[in-house]
């Protein structure tokens, strides 16, 4: 049985007799669980300890947060209609003839620029 008991809102303190020796007072923290200090008195031994997961008391229980509002459906898209093959090859092998074409023009002027 603890020879004294003292609680205030942020700690509590014991102290408990030993047998054949001085008596030990415990400090425990209210607000960080696990934060303890303990002293044996008259003979300058004290420790300092926390064993916890570093969260600091709440008043209140804890309730997570609600999660966020569930959205609806998209629109749904227009369909569109694929080009056949043919139609991408032409689209294809139009673009290659102008690069070509650019590419010729290209190498006549320089041909032209090196016999003036």
């Amino acid at each position: 049985m603890p020879l004294l008991t003292v609680k205030t809102a942020d700690w509590a303190l014991q102290t408990i007799p030993r047998m054949g020796g001085q008596p030990v007072s415990v400090l425990r923290s209210a607000r960080w669980p696990g934060a303890m200090a303990a002293a044996v008195m008259k003979e300058d031994k004290f420790v300092n300890m926390y064993i916890g997961f570093g969260h600091e008391s709440l008043d209140a229980p804890f309730a997570p947060m609600a999660p966020p509002a569930i959205e609806t459906e998209p629109d749904e898209l227009p369909e569109q209609t694929d080009p056949t093959l043919a139609e991408e090859n032409a689209e294809i092998m139009e673009k290659a003839k102008a690069e070509l074409a650019a590419k010729v023009a290209e190498a006549e002027a320089a041909k032209e620029e090196e016999y003036s």
